[in-house]
């Protein structure tokens, strides 16, 4: 974007945002959201999503990304993207629920099928071992 270019989107920003003033009833407060929080909330929600998900096979993800050191990384990344201009429509974008969904029910069915697994081969080891137990009772 040229210098003059920049100016022009600030100009039109002033207008909108004064157009807006104008139009609230006196005493309405708008609180101003700052696009850095907006995009670290977003950012350090997908690295808590990343760590919960890999954790159970690298253990070691979970004393590394701290809440702090999580926090941190997320809003060096979200002033990084909101310099240059990157992620303006969020970090997934128009399909962010659809995202956060797969990254949450990804790792919970995974669990799930792993569980239920490991229950059906418990529950074969069992009745073989109680068939082993009623084959040697026979036998005595």
């Amino acid at each position: 974007m040229s210098d003059i270019e920049a100016i022009k989107a600030e100009a039109a920003a002033r207008e909108s945002d004064q157009a807006v003033a104008e139009a609230m009833p006196a005493g309405v407060v708008v609180p101003v959201v700052d696009p850095v929080v907006l995009l670290s909330d977003e950012v350090a929600g997908l690295i808590g999503a990343v760590v919960a998900a890999l954790s159970p096979a690298l253990p070691s993800l979970s004393g590394i990304y701290t809440a702090s050191a999580t926090k941190a990384a997320a809003s060096a990344i979200a002033a990084v993207c909101v310099k240059r201009g990157w992620l303006s429509g969020g970090l997934f974008g128009e399909y962010k629920e659809e995202i956060s969904a797969a990254v949450i029910l990804i790792p919970i069915g995974m669990a799930t099928y792993q569980g239920v697994m490991a229950d059906l081969a418990m529950a074969k080891r069992v009745e073989k071992e109680i068939v082993n137990v009623d084959a040697e009772a026979s036998e005595d």
